[in-house]
């Protein structure tokens, strides 16, 4: 076992109570002192300083903190979500996917919580087209995508008049024994009648029906 650098434990310490306490220009100041000395800065630190300079909508700080933990350590999947959600919470979706590209390129892989925030904001701001471009990305790396975001997708589609393109998104998740809510697919049967497509909404009903799905309308 390798001995406990006490110096290092208590500047984490202090880190972390700064942050807690709210003080976080002194957390700061605390982890520019720790990497001076030589430590290395602790991901799950950092994360917490990221998450708490994005509550602040203190983003560039927080890029200060990921900036930091690259260049001294490695940032963890979780140090990299949280930051790629802080830049979606304030619509800096080019530095988010920024961000991605410079994750996987060093190594670490996008997982289904990057995924999630990234398609979320995107459709959001209305950037359909890099939403479905990054679910494809997610498909062919094998991250099992979420009731949530096909659901996420699928509303897009409907707002934009993608009817087609959200009845087979909808029958590709039905496809891998995803159940989705009720109000989610109520939207979809609505969306088709909607457009007058009464023989496709049969179709779907049908077909829905057969892999255990039965809307309540």
């Amino acid at each position: 076992l390798q001995p406990v650098d006490l110096e290092e434990t208590r500047l984490v310490k202090l880190i972390r109570n700064s942050q807690e306490a709210g003080n976080l220009s002194e957390a700061m100041h605390l982890l520019q002192c720790l990497v001076s000395r030589g430590y290395q800065p602790h991901s799950v630190t950092c994360t917490k300083l990221i998450q708490a300079f994005c509550n602040a909508k203190d983003v560039e700080k927080a890029i200060e903190v990921i900036n930091i933990l690259e260049s001294k350590g490695q940032p963890d999947i979780f140090a990299y979500n949280t930051m790629i959600s802080g830049f979606c919470w304030v619509n800096r979706i080019d530095d988010a996917i920024q961000l991605l590209n410079r994750m996987t390129a060093r190594g670490c892989s996008a997982d289904v919580i990057t995924y999630t925030i990234m398609i979320r904001s995107l459709c959001r701001l209305g950037k359909l087209d890099l939403a479905l471009k990054l679910f494809d990305k997610m498909l062919k790396d094998n991250c099992q995508p979420t009731v949530l975001i096909y659901g996420v997708l699928i509303k897009a589609l409907m707002v934009t008049g993608g009817i087609n393109e959200a009845m087979k998104l909808c029958n590709e998740m039905l496809d891998r024994r995803l159940e989705p809510d009720m109000y989610l697919y109520n939207s979809v049967i609505k969306g088709i009648c909607k457009e007058g497509l009464a023989e496709e909404a049969f179709t779907f009903l049908r077909s829905s029906s057969s892999k255990g799905c039965h809307p309540d309308i």
